[in-house]
């Protein structure tokens, strides 16, 4: 290489130095931008309305100058055409402990596919239910039904809808051709049949949920998913600063996963809690999105058996690549409670998000370090375990 050319390339190395500073700068005020945005809900909803408005736009103007920022190396090649780096696949590992999970996993905010320990969610250990055996064990369950709107601009892309379903109907039509409802999070708390035959595994079994206050509202997990092939859910991050985790009983999800600091890389908006419409991590459209383009995505095609974990804050993004049915459900524990601390407290002011808050504000943090495999979820469900150890 000649002198000019070093000259030339010293050059580029220097604008995308200059770039890159000017990136992480706007990404940072970003952030605090975004908590000051999520305070406005603590406020009169005058103020808040009016506040809420400056900063967004304030926003929308650092988000801009963040793109310039991050694509004004590549502007000097404008003949190179762009595109999104290849997704990763997630781990899949067998024989995995909870110290290893908690350790390697939940702490690093690192998705993990387990492959060998869904027999371990039935009391008995003798594998996965089918679709039938949960049709069967509860007919007239009433499930909610939701359809995928890519535009709509709503958490997960979700049209809001009030149809219901007992769960035998919605099963004897899921695959009926021109179906676009799914059932998304239905509880299976009411289903005992189910619920004396789950058991939970250990890697969630010190779920802070389990240790609030009997009079303290809990949630309807394990939940159900059903929906037919196409079936999909936008980009979206899980409420409350929770964890997620899911196995599919029959069928096939493929998941997009990106890590928790790419939220304003994808258009996050805090203040809806939401991604812009039309965002589709499934078919990035980079001159819509382009800071997109920056985000390393993982990925995995979820069958039947697999357990996998979604770490709290995660942006994600689901789709059926056939009729699939899968159990799932969310926990905060000593991983993740200061995270979901953090989110609660940016909730809208109410009686409810502070009591939520303070009660896990005071919730026994203690782990522990081997919990049982298998442990039936009508006692693990009974503010279990009284005394960690």
């Amino acid at each position: 290489m000649g002198w000019g050319g070093v000259a030339v390339l010293v050059a580029v190395l220097a604008v995308a130095y200059s770039a890159a500073r000017r990136a992480n700068a706007y990404e940072t005020e970003l952030l605090v931008l975004e908590a000051e945005l999520a305070g406005c809900a603590e406020w009169s909803a005058d103020v808040a309305g009016d506040v809420a408005a400056r900063y967004a736009e304030q926003v929308q103007q650092l988000r801009s100058m963040l793109e310039r920022a991050q694509l004004e190396p590549e502007d000097l090649h404008p003949h190179r055409e762009r595109a999104a780096p290849r997704p990763r696949a997630i781990p899949r590992v067998t024989n995995l402990t909870f110290a290893e999970f908690f350790h390697e996993y939940a702490c690093s905010q690192t998705p993990v596919i387990v492959t060998d320990v869904a027999h371990n969610m039935r009391a008995d250990g003798s594998g996965l239910w089918t679709t039938d055996e949960i049709v069967a064990a509860c007919p007239e369950l009433d499930v909610p039904l939701r359809k995928y709107d890519k535009a709509s601009g709503l958490w997960g892309g979700l049209a809001d809808t009030s149809l219901r379903r007992s769960l035998a109907s919605f099963a004897a039509a899921r695959s009926r051709a021109g179906n676009e409802w799914f059932v998304f999070d239905a509880s299976l708390k009411a289903c005992k049949a189910f619920v004396d035959d789950f058991a939970a595994l250990p890697y969630f079994a010190n779920d802070y949920y389990r240790r609030l206050p009997p009079d303290a509202p809990k949630p309807g997990w394990p939940s159900l998913f059903m929906g037919p092939a196409g079936a999909t859910t936008a980009v979206h991050i899980d409420a409350y600063g929770t964890a997620f985790w899911m196995t599919v009983l029959d069928g096939a999800k493929e998941w997009l996963i990106a890590p928790p600091a790419a939220r304003e890389h994808l258009y996050y908006d805090a203040l809806k809690q939401s991604f812009a419409p039309g965002l589709d991590l499934f078919d990035l459209d980079l001159a819509a999105f382009p800071l997109a383009g920056h985000v390393e995505l993982l990925t995995a095609t979820l069958v039947p058996g697999e357990w996998l974990f979604v770490p709290a804050g995660s942006p994600h993004a689901v789709r059926n690549l056939a009729p699939t049915t899968a159990l799932a459900g969310n926990f905060i524990d000593a991983a993740n409670h200061a995270h979901a601390l953090d989110v609660m407290a940016r909730e809208k002011a109410g009686s409810r998000a502070r009591a939520r808050r303070a009660a896990f504000a005071a919730v026994d943090t203690r782990m522990m370090v081997a919990p049982p495999a298998g442990l039936a979820w009508r006692d693990f469900n009974a503010r279990w375990p009284a005394s960690p150890t």
